[in-house]
């Protein structure tokens, strides 16, 4: 099998050409792919958040509903109060037998609520990261783009 060289030069610039669109293609189908696949996974994340956020609500309403029901029980102020999208938990370790009482009851609620908000913190954290290496993959693809 041998190679046939153009006999002339406008041959070998055609050539040449053509090389190098098909190379342009190829390269600008790849990079293409790896930006949409980095943006897919992207969106995972973006849908874990969602889900996440879901679940730190869901476990917030079950924390209020349950507060309330065992200060109603003990016959007690609610140790748990809600302004705005700030909850604080008022705990207690020593002092009236009813009060701590209350307040070991809903050490478990608040756990569970605390360890889905850190969860969600650290899944907002992820999103940022991806979010910004969205951006730096975008970036590289254009400048890549534009150069083939």
């Amino acid at each position: 099998m041998s190679l046939n060289i153009p006999d002339s030069i406008p041959k070998l610039f055609v050539l040449i050409g053509i090389i190098g669109i098909a190379v342009g293609l190829y390269v600008e189908k790849e990079l293409t792919e790896n930006y949409y696949t980095k943006f897919d996974k992207f969106d995972e994340i973006q849908d874990l958040v969602k889900i996440e956020r879901y679940n730190v609500d869901l476990e917030l309403e079950t924390l209020i509903e349950r507060s309330k029901q065992l200060s109603k029980i003990f016959n007690l102020e609610n140790p748990i109060s809600k302004n705005d999208s700030v909850v604080t938990f008022n705990q207690t370790f020593f002092g009236d037998k009813n009060t701590v009482a209350l307040t070991d009851s809903l050490t478990l609620y608040w756990d569970s609520y605390i360890k889905k908000k850190k969860q969600l913190d650290i899944l907002n954290k992820r999103k940022e990261i991806k979010s910004k290496s969205i951006d730096n993959e975008e970036k590289l693809m254009n400048s890549r783009r534009e150069f083939y």
